[in-house]
């Protein structure tokens, strides 16, 4: 598995997004509105680092967690 960094960032409109890079720095992808609870998506992205998620489940991770924090 590789190893990512995870981390929370603002964006323009006040939501928070998760960009998700390989430890050298190169971005591997970056989900610009994910949720409006920074504290959530930390949460989320700690759990990823300490799970070593693998490139192939990252969009599923943020895909579930999408789904059991939605209001509808």
């Amino acid at each position: 598995m590789t190893d990512f960094v995870f981390t929370v960032e603002e964006n323009a409109n006040g939501r928070f997004g998760l960009k998700v890079c390989y430890r050298n720095g190169e971005l591997y992808r970056y989900y610009a509105s994910v949720s409006d609870n920074r504290y959530e998506l930390e949460a989320l992205a700690l759990c990823c680092a300490e799970g070593n998620i693998s490139a192939l489940h990252i969009d599923d991770v943020i895909c579930d967690f999408l789904c059991q924090t939605s209001k509808i």
